[in-house]
């Protein structure tokens, strides 16, 4: 379903609907009005025409006295049905269910006054009247999307009589109340917190902003569970030091915001803005409170304590190799809640570079084992999480490393290491430098070997012109490829060399080959740049070309392409999380697949395609083949000169485009060689000669096709009967489906088999897709009761492409050859009847 489906799903539901921006909850419109009324069909078709809009449901009596439970956790939300009487917790379990991007929300409709209100010690606020929530298919800004556990198609929202909602009302404030009576035991400044808040805040207490600060940490206070005594000694003694005269002024404040905290949210980081402090002065004042306030403490004996929330403990024992989760009871007995993970950090390196810090972590096992992972928090969460049974939960093991990494790193339990510099060539006041790689220039008759051994490559690759003109672009693209920094330090960029074609076409170790003229890299796979992280680690280390095999944008990451995408013409890239990487590298992608559906792929690629029909001259030449590939070495040499040769040349960079800027150097290389400029070097029709591949294996196809049809399809058709027929043939042979309700003709994987025996070598469904005009690769649809992959395309336009149909304009021209036949006849009648 689309957003406009959803929104006129929910509309049918009697929910009032908005529009919200993108990955946030922030209304695109004047919403107040939709607190009174419902939009119209006409509205959600303007406000919903996108998909990059977040959809938000109005709360209140607008939707029917639509109350949400917004818990922040499942623990908070197992604690709720776990408090309620098993006919009341029976009865929400039916009701509308959403994952959030952390919590959960519970819908209810209540025969009462839909009051919005909070229970911060519960991790719940409900959202009435006055209030909105961000629902399915929405994007949390976290990247995950809200989505429904329970199908709301297939159960209402339930309605709450007034003494059930009151029950529930009762359990939060009865759970408030025994948290209060509790937090004055387990939160308390100490004399340390104390006097380091006053040091943070004593430099910006003056007039003008005093008011607003006692406000914000009298908020802050209240908000982390520290009673009212430490918030007023805390102000006194500000202002003691900041001889601030309006002391009482500032304690009413601190009883206002206890008196009323209880019956309204306190926002109290706005009182930080109504101070006047923002940007970056804001976040490190915010962060640097929190982190006192929030506080974690050693208990000692190998153990780690943070604390999580006011009775939650996260406990890491370094002994035994557990992190475990407790919660401090009510009578403050502490019982183990949850084993987190089977392991525990024992080495911490925060890996410094230029731009960002990242995060080396060594888990040990109670067995003894160690695991080291490397990224952000998220990453290692999610290695740790998807490569051992050591952890029970994703979320619970991310929640728990933030608070206990960022402890270790503040108390020093941990290594700061400067990361990896760049390797390869860079621009510093105009000159090509080079970062420990040697470019020193090569003398005549050395270059003239390594150019020797790239002629002996070109030559043996010569099967065909196709074939030649393909290798000459691979060749011109890397020698060029190194220079991908230097091209964006001057404002410009390269785009990125994908080799797409079936298995022992010769794409990686073409690749391999003519990587030497810089430097070998170690080859990559899919798997080494399915992250953030690991795409940010394989570019920023080098600016020679790396080799990435089995390449497939199809399954990559969107967080992944895009950023990708940002590398291939932008210096950086920037995680989620803000952390900045530089964009070095240029990829060289091998690939078995077709070629990216996508065009913002396609406009940052050189798409060379391989021809399966050379892999029997491959074959047949593979001996040689392996021969000059150990000579693959003696290449270096031709990257040293081109090194040398554009120092010299800075302005061409500006000037040429990359391949015209390659095959000038080229050719400056052979003449200092003393060797003939070869005349692969300027061949530009590549393009070309992969249409003319292109085309004939797709009437191979086409022919094919068209032969097994045929027995089951009359010759000539109109285009109204394509669905009639193609549901015909689909009862004969077992790898065309026709299906009525999409009104499209499938293409199953026995196809390929078929086109194999045929000698049609399409190594993928995929590839079909490159072949088959406006048809499109699905990796899951319904067919017959079952989930398939398949191609999918128009019954009528799968019939012209194959050669049935009469189109209109055949059969003007038909009906125009049969007026003229019987003039012709009739002229010849009326010449017989004159003679005779």
């Amino acid at each position: 379903m689309s957003l406009l489906d959803w929104a006129k799903f929910y509309l049918s539901k009697g929910l009032s609907v908005i529009p919200v921006k993108h990955k946030d909850k922030k209304p695109l419109i004047e919403w107040k009005e939709y607190q009174q009324r419902l939009p119209t069909q006409e509205e959600l078709e303007q406000w919903f025409k996108t998909a990059w809009t977040n959809i938000a449901i109005v709360c209140g009596r607008v939707s029917q006295n639509l109350v949400v439970l917004d818990f922040d956790s499942q623990d908070s939300l197992q604690r709720f049905l776990d408090g309620l009487s098993d006919d009341l917790a029976n009865k929400i379990k039916r009701t509308w269910v959403v994952r959030t991007g952390k919590g959960y929300h519970i819908y209810l409709r209540v025969k009462a006054d839909p009051v919005s209100t909070s229970f911060r010690n519960f991790g719940l606020d409900i959202q009435g009247e006055g209030r909105s929530v961000v629902a399915p298919p929405s994007t949390h800004p976290s990247g995950k999307l809200y989505e429904f556990v329970t199908n709301p198609k297939e159960r209402d929202i339930v309605f709450l009589e007034a003494e059930e909602f009151e029950e529930i009302l009762k359990l939060f404030k009865r759970e408030r109340d025994d948290g209060q009576k509790l937090k004055a035991e387990l939160q308390k400044l100490s004399p340390a917190q104390k006097d380091q808040i006053v040091k943070l805040f004593l430099p910006y207490w003056d007039e003008g902003r005093r008011h607003y600060l006692s406000l914000m940490l009298a908020g802050a206070l209240f908000w982390h569970n520290y009673p009212k005594e430490d918030a007023e000694s805390l102000i006194e003694e500000i202002c003691q030091k900041a001889k601030d005269t309006e002391v009482k002024d500032r304690l009413r404040t601190v009883e206002d915001t206890y008196s009323r905290a209880d019956k309204t949210n306190i926002a109290y980081r706005t009182w930080l803005r109504e101070a006047g402090i923002k940007g970056e002065e804001y976040e490190r004042l915010i962060f640097q409170l929190l982190d006192i306030i929030k506080g974690s403490f050693i208990i000692g004996n190998g153990k780690l304590a943070v604390r999580k929330s006011y009775n939650t403990l996260i406990i890491t024992d370094f002994n035994k190799c557990t992190i475990k989760e407790l919660r401090v009871r009510k009578d403050n007995s502490v019982v183990l809640s949850d084993t987190i993970a089977m392991a525990a950090p024992c080495k911490v390196v925060v890996i410094q570079t230029e731009d960002s810090e990242v995060l080396k972590v060594s888990f040990k096992t109670p067995e003894g084992f160690i695991l080291t992972f490397e990224g952000d928090i998220e990453e290692i969460s999610n290695q740790l999480k998807k490569n051992t049974v050591r952890a029970t939960s994703r979320r619970k093991i991310e929640d728990a490393l933030s608070l206990i990494i960022s402890r270790m790193i503040q108390i020093g339990w941990c290594e700061v290491v400067r990361g990896e510099s760049v390797k390869g060539l860079v621009l510093n006041d105009g000159k090509v430098i080079a970062i420990d790689y040697d470019i020193s220039v090569p003398d005549p008759a050395t270059l003239r070997e390594a150019l020797e051994t790239l002629n002996k490559f070109v030559e043996m690759s010569k099967f065909s012109q196709d074939r030649l003109g393909k290798i000459a672009k691979v060749v011109k693209w890397f020698a060029v490829s190194a220079l991908g920094w230097i091209y964006k330090q001057l404002g410009y960029w390269i785009p990125h060399l994908y080799l797409y074609g079936e298995s022992d076409t010769g794409k990686s170790k073409t690749a391999q080959f003519l990587c030497n003229i810089w430097e070998e890299q170690p080859s990559l796979s899919l798997g080494s740049i399915d992250s953030p992280y690991r795409l940010g680690l394989a570019l920023s280390h080098t600016t020679f070309p790396i080799i990435v095999n089995e390449m497939d944008f199809e399954v990559l990451d969107p967080e992944v392409l895009e950023l990708w995408k940002n590398a291939v013409d932008g210096q950086t890239l920037r995680t989620r999380y803000g952390r900045k990487v530089k964009a070095y590298g240029v990829f060289c992608f091998t690939s078995n697949t077709s070629i990216p559906s996508s065009k913002a792929i396609q406009k940052r690629l050189v798409i060379i395609h391989f021809d399966p029909k050379d892999a029997e001259v491959l074959k047949k030449n593979e001996k040689d083949f392996e021969k000059l590939e150990v000579e693959r070495k003696k290449l270096t040499p031709i990257g040293q000169f081109i090194a040398n040769w554009v120092n010299a040349h800075i302005e061409d960079l500006k000037r040429l485009p990359w391949e015209s800027l390659a095959e000038a150097a080229l050719k400056a290389a052979y003449e200092y060689a003393g060797l003939e400029v070869p005349g692969w070097l300027t061949m530009t029709d590549v393009e070309e000669l992969d249409e003319d591949t292109k085309a004939s294996k797709a009437e191979e196809i086409r022919a094919f096709i068209f032969t097994k049809l045929t027995p089951y399809i009359k010759e000539r058709f109109e285009e109204h009967e394509a669905y009639v027929l193609f549901s015909e043939v689909s009862k004969k042979i077992p790898w065309i489906v026709y299906r009525p309700r999409e009104n499209d003709v499938v293409l199953l994987k026995p196809l390929l088999k078929e086109l194999k025996r045929e000698d049609i070598k399409v190594s993928s469904l995929k590839d079909l897709v490159y072949y088959i005009p406006d048809s499109e690769y699905k990796a899951k649809l319904k067919v017959e009761g079952r989930v398939l992959s398949g191609v999918t395309v128009d019954p009528a336009k799968f019939g012209k492409w194959l050669g049935f149909v009469i189109s209109e304009e055949s059969d003007e021209s038909a009906l125009e050859d049969e007026v003229l036949e019987n003039v012709r006849q009739f002229e010849e009648l009326f010449d017989e009847f004159e003679e005779g």
